[in-house]
């Protein structure tokens, strides 16, 4: 069942495993922020948590957050160029609009204030639905209500970026002779993308946003997006060292936490953490960018030799997750709040709640893609 396909091959199946996995990991996310109130999210648990389970849930955010949606734009970056090249450049905007813009409208305009007014009530009472909806648009909420499709937005720009770039420059549409990334070009990558986040951040510090577009971390996605680009183009994905890979890998689970922890034991008033890693020029924020990009890029190198060597599998639930996976992040945000919500009956602890609520909203939010939106007709091609 393993394989390994040939350079350029434009369909890897353990890049597409990689991809829902990610998924996955974006909904876990979203549950950990609504029980530990360290995030945005649409709706935050009653009651704070205690400092031990508020710092558990903040070393798991920002681990995930450090690396999973760079990844994600790397990703994504591998397969534009083969896309571009079959559809040229008209068709190439076209299917990026309709697979990328129009499930991005569609969020919202429609998914996003459903869940507001249904779910969490967010409109004063009395107030019916066609009143509060015709007040979110005029007043240009929905500018702002793109929730995790922010992504998808994001994507479709660099998307059309490349597009132009290939319009102006025209050509370079081979494949590079195959090459292989050694340790000391995935080091630099991960101390450009640090040097940049800091002086980025310096003007949109962590927690700031416009449009819900949160240009703090987008160092880390153009860069890692341009770098996809390349690894089509050069066949990193493929050749990527096995020792290097996995080596990379293991001195990020291991070295991780260490490093994390010593940052923090630096710190003088470690309740003021997330203050002075956020950005300002604060000498730790310089530390902490760093250390995030040279996580990222050690994660992201190592996970794809990880997954190339024991998940390059296709068939199967494999092919389900595959079909489904954007799906599952277009539509996990109103499942997420409705299990969250029901979860509140049950009296149990923040950890105890998010573990039980992060597998059971992407299993349902799964089952709701697969066996139903995908089956109606004309919503197959955008999901």
């Amino acid at each position: 069942m393993k394989r390994i396909e040939a350079v350029g091959s434009t369909r890897l199946d353990y890049v597409d495993n990689l991809r829902w996995a990610m998924i996955a990991l974006v909904v876990g996310l979203h549950t950990a922020v609504t029980y530990s109130h360290i995030g945005s999210w649409y709706y935050n648990a009653p009651g704070e948590p205690g400092p031990l389970v508020k710092m558990i849930f903040l070393v798991f955010e920002v681990h995930l957050q450090g690396f999973f949606m760079g990844f994600m734009f790397l990703l994504a970056g591998y397969f534009v160029p083969a896309a571009h090249d079959r559809k040229g450049f008209g068709r190439f905007l076209l299917d990026r609009w309709l697979r990328l813009g129009v499930p991005s409208l569609v969020y919202m305009l429609a998914v996003h204030p459903l869940t507001g007014y249904f779910l969490l009530h967010c409109c004063d009472a009395g107030v019916g639905f066609p009143t509060a909806y015709a007040g979110f648009l005029r007043s240009g909420r929905w500018l702002s209500a793109s929730g995790p499709m922010w992504f998808a937005i994001a994507l479709l720009a660099f998307s059309a970026v490349y597009a132009l770039c290939r319009w102006v420059v025209r050509g370079g549409t081979g494949l590079a002779a195959a090459s292989r990334p050694g340790f000391a070009g995935v080091a630099a990558l991960g101390l450009a993308i640090g040097v940049i986040a800091y002086l980025v951040r310096m003007v949109w510090p962590i927690g700031t946003s416009y449009l819900n577009m949160q240009f703090c971390y987008f160092t880390q996605y153009v860069v890692l997006f341009a770098v996809g680009v390349q690894a089509y183009r050069r066949a990193w994905f493929q050749t990527l060292s096995r020792r290097l890979g996995l080596g990379l890998f293991w001195g990020a689970v291991v070295g991780s936490p260490i490093a994390s922890a010593a940052l923090l034991a630096a710190l003088s008033d470690p309740g003021a953490v997330l203050k002075v890693l956020a950005g300002n020029g604060t000498w730790q924020s310089a530390v902490f960018a760093l250390w995030e990009s040279l996580y990222c890029v050690a994660m992201c190198a190592g996970l794809l030799v990880l997954f190339r060597e024991r998940l390059n599998v296709t068939g199967g639930v494999f092919r389900r997750f595959t079909a489904s996976s954007f799906g599952v992040y277009m539509f996990h945000m109103p499942v997420l709040v409705a299990v969250t919500l029901a979860l509140e009956t049950t009296g149990w602890p923040p950890l105890g709640k998010f573990a039980l609520a992060w597998p059971v909203a992407l299993v349902v939010t799964f089952l709701l893609v697969e066996f139903g939106l995908r089956r109606v007709p004309g919503v197959r091609r955008f999901l």
